[in-house]
């Protein structure tokens, strides 16, 4: 495995250390300067290699861009909106810069503001607001959410968001990390909403979703529609709260988010026709990137499809610069790249959960494969079964199934700790929901997708084929409910020190390294 001999292995742990100096030690910029020019003259004197020493001084200067970057990222600007924050009634006058989210009694997204009314004078500011419209007292009408890229006017209380939120999540904390510093609580009446451009991304990107979504209410029940949105773009939210809670407590709700993958789905469905018409290779891999981003923007950008599209195209990006792809490597520059533009983004669970589920799968996946899933290969079994089909279908099924229960359970290895963590349980029954719901959802998938295709121009043959989607439907609503229902289905656990978890996964990398050493072929 040999994980820190790699110099981008080295240059992302020094940048996540220049984060953790500014953000959980507290250092300030002067101090952190000075031990980044410290242990830089250190190197200088270091009686090394000249490859090494240089090695060195690169780690350094990394460790001190990590230190700037968070600085300047957590920096507040002295016009931003957050500024006018007292509490009091504002009109607030932006672009709303996020897909709108369906809560309850409302819905909320975020604002790019570029002015704000206060005092009786209007202000000319900078900066991101959160903005919750709520249904009107004694109203059922339906919220009119103003589109992704729309400008809008918004009367409102504008404040600073609270810290607690209830369930253990520093509310404020995960604002500021998107650069969010204040929030406005309206009345949907109050939103005044001007039309977004034909031309613009985000219109154009809105425009799709709320096809899919017409589309879905057509052909489906609310309840299969939501699900199935859910599984496309994310959107899970309307979902009844049984329903959530089956997910959760089966440890599958990461499939009714948008992320890494539903990429994988899309990525197999277009990259399987694109070789059928004998694509050139070139052309597949940049056509792949583009299917994957616009994906991106369909779903709303969230930061674990960006996190996911940006590690697609790392790993596509290789061979157009004559480069074999290498799995890890591809994990770390997305890391850094993300962590570039977002240092914060360190501390968001989700970026924890998906590297770590991702790491899991790249470094103990083929050990594994090498002493179980290589020992069910149907190869081994050629001079016993003489060829014989349904013992080769019987093997290779059996393969399939023994790996989607792996892969589960090493995801589980290496992301129980956070999950204890930070929600304070473990799912029992993870390993065996993940692998069955996974079939169902590549299944779902497909025939979603091909009924609302055909069901835009056939409504007939439309309605036909999502028949099968909605039976795939049942029996995923049907697996998740029944491992997911039980009081033993999650166990509850206190949060592990943090000594405990940092000890867990040095043991956890040496274990491995011990193993590569055993595999690895004698030279």
């Amino acid at each position: 495995m040999k994980l820190f001999q790699r110099p981008l292995a080295l240059f992302t742990a020094a940048y996540i250390a220049g984060i953790i100096c500014i953000v959980q030690l507290h250092i300030s910029p002067v101090i952190g300067f000075g031990v980044a020019m410290a242990l830089y003259i250190a190197a200088c004197f270091i009686p090394a290699g000249s490859g090494q020493r240089i090695l060195l001084m690169l780690v350094v200067g990394v460790f001190a861009v990590g230190l700037v970057r968070t600085m300047v990222y957590r920096h507040v600007l002295y016009n931003d909106l957050s500024r006018y924050a007292k509490g009091k009634m504002v009109y607030v006058q932006g672009t709303v810069d996020s897909a709108p989210v369906v809560v309850k009694n409302g819905c909320r997204f975020v604002i790019k503001a570029s002015m704000v009314e206060a005092y009786n004078r209007e202000y000319a500011v900078t900066g991101r607001a959160m903005v919750t419209l709520y249904r009107p007292f004694h109203s059922n009408t339906p919220i009119q959410a103003p589109s992704y890229g729309a400008k809008v006017r918004i009367r409102g209380r504008l404040q600073l968001p609270e810290e607690g939120s209830g369930s253990g999540v520093n509310y404020k904390a995960y604002l500021a990390r998107q650069r969010v510093f204040s929030e406005i609580a309206a009345v949907a009446g109050n939103c005044y909403t001007e039309p977004s451009p034909k031309w613009s991304i985000g219109s154009v990107a809105e425009g799709f979703r709320s096809s899919l979504k017409k589309q879905a209410y057509s052909l489906f029940s609310p309840l299969h529609a939501e699900m199935l949105l859910g599984i496309l773009l994310g959107s899970y939210s309307a979902l009844p709260l049984d329903i959530q809670n089956a997910f959760m407590r089966s440890g599958t709700m990461h499939l009714l988010a948008a992320s890494g993958f539903n990429c994988s789905i899309l990525l197999a469905i277009f990259g399987y026709a694109l070789r059928r018409l004998s694509t050139p290779k070139i052309a597949v891999n940049i056509l792949l990137i583009g299917v994957v981003w616009a994906f991106t923007i369909v779903a709303g950008a969230g930061p674990s499809i960006v996190r996911a599209a940006i590690m697609v195209t790392a790993y596509l990006s290789a061979y157009l610069f004559w480069r074999s792809a290498d799995s890890l490597n591809t994990v770390l520059i997305a890391a850094l790249a993300i962590l570039a533009i977002n240092p914060l983004q360190l501390y968001d669970v989700g970026f924890q959960l998906s590297f770590m589920a991702v790491l899991s799968i790249i470094l103990v996946v083929p050990v594994l494969q090498h002493h179980v899933l290589d020992w069910l290969s149907p190869e081994r079994f050629d001079e016993r079964i003489g060829g014989a089909p349904a013992v080769y279908i019987t093997m290779r099924a059996a393969q399939c199934i023994v790996g989607a229960v792996m892969l589960s359970i090493v995801v589980g290895l290496g992301t129980w700790p956070l999950t204890a963590t930070y929600f304070n349980y473990i799912s029992l029954v993870s390993p065996i929901a993940n692998a069955l719901t996974a079939i169902l959802v590549i299944l779902l998938t497909i025939t979603g997708i091909i009924s609302m295709a055909v069901s835009a121009y056939i409504p007939a043959a439309g309605q036909a084929l999502a028949a099968p989607a909605a039976f795939i439907m049942n029996c995923m609503t049907g697996v998740v409910t029944s491992l997911g229902g039980h009081h033993w289905s999650i166990t509850a656990v206190k949060s592990p020190p943090a000594f405990t978890v940092m000890a867990y996964f040095i043991i956890l990398i040496g274990v491995l390294e011990f193993a590569y050493r055993k595999t690895a072929p004698k030279s």
